[in-house]
């Protein structure tokens, strides 16, 4: 009897030194997290992996840790990038153990943390309704209550799909982009497709969402210092919001902190052409298209 519970006793040791070791990796990887929230999200598809959405994740992850402030990601549709960005990658801040990552990276640990706000925006109300809604059935899952329910508590009776709070004061709200701000804010907004593929090339159109950002968003940052802004979308028009947010501020430098780091992903490779801009401006801070 005694040999017997010493055996159940050291199972249940190795089951949690399994499930920390678990826990750890999700909250370093970001790719890692989201190849195991897939089968959450997506029961019974499965997971089409390549390159470009690690690359992306480890872009994510480097603007999570404000190396850089301000972000763009321009990919073709279906890419992932509304599950990577919309979904994933706010809870993925969230998760975050910030009392073992400043032993690593104590700048990085100011960053992130269940303390997080985010202000997602979208190009219509439906889009930013549904990825809120995905990121909240994520967190009420069996499988992450088990391994995140100490760190990520909503409150059950917080039913609002455009906007939750989680117990440490953390908070996801989700709007289109054009709607009301009053009020609204966040430590990072998040822009999903700003633009209606179908109307971009309206220059009214294009004008209203532009005019909405630099009217009402830019203002929405709780810390105009060390906020962060992340515009991730295909590219429509050569005055659609990534071209022009990119001629108004410049691209990132070590002169130009506030600059954009443009992680620019063509359906089909082109080779950079001397004395023209490169393919992907991000290969700079390391973000190569091994294309």
């Amino acid at each position: 009897m005694q040999a017997r519970d010493e055996l159940i006793r050291r199972i249940e040791i190795d089951r949690e030194i399994v499930r920390r070791q678990k826990i750890q990796l999700l909250q370093d990887s970001l790719s890692a997290f989201v190849q195991w929230a897939w089968h959450i999200l997506e029961p019974g598809r499965k997971l089409k992996w390549n390159w470009s959405v690690e690359l992306i994740c480890d872009f994510l992850a480097a603007f999570a840790y404000r190396k850089f402030h301000r972000g763009i990601i321009n990919i073709p549709p279906r890419g992932m990038k509304s599950t990577l960005v919309s979904v994933c990658f706010p809870v993925w801040v969230w998760i975050q153990d910030r009392e073992r990552l400043r032993e690593t990276d104590p700048r990085a640990a100011e960053f992130v943390g269940n303390w997080h706000q985010f202000l997602c925006l979208a190009n219509d109300s439906p889009l930013a309704l549904r990825d809120a809604v995905q990121a909240r059935n994520l967190m009420e899952h069996e499988d992450f209550v088990e391994l995140f329910g100490d760190l990520v508590v909503v409150p059950q009776g917080q039913n609002e799909k455009s906007y939750y709070r989680n117990t440490a004061n953390g908070h996801r709200n989700s709007r289109p982009i054009q709607g009301s701000l009053t009020g609204k804010g966040g430590d990072t907004i998040l822009i999903d497709d700003p633009h209606d593929a179908e109307k971009a090339m309206s220059d009214a159109d294009r004008m209203n969402v532009i005019d909405s950002y630099t009217g009402k968003v830019t203002s929405r940052l709780n810390d105009q210092a060390e906020g962060g802004i992340l515009i991730i979308m295909q590219r429509l028009h050569e005055a659609d919001l990534a071209g022009v947010v990119r001629e108004k501020d410049g691209d990132w430098s070590e002169k130009n902190k506030r600059g954009w780091v443009s992680l620019v992903l063509p359906m089909e490779y082109e080779l950079d052409e001397p004395k023209k801009a490169p393919i992907n401006p991000a290969k700079r801070l390391g973000f190569h298209d091994p294309r």
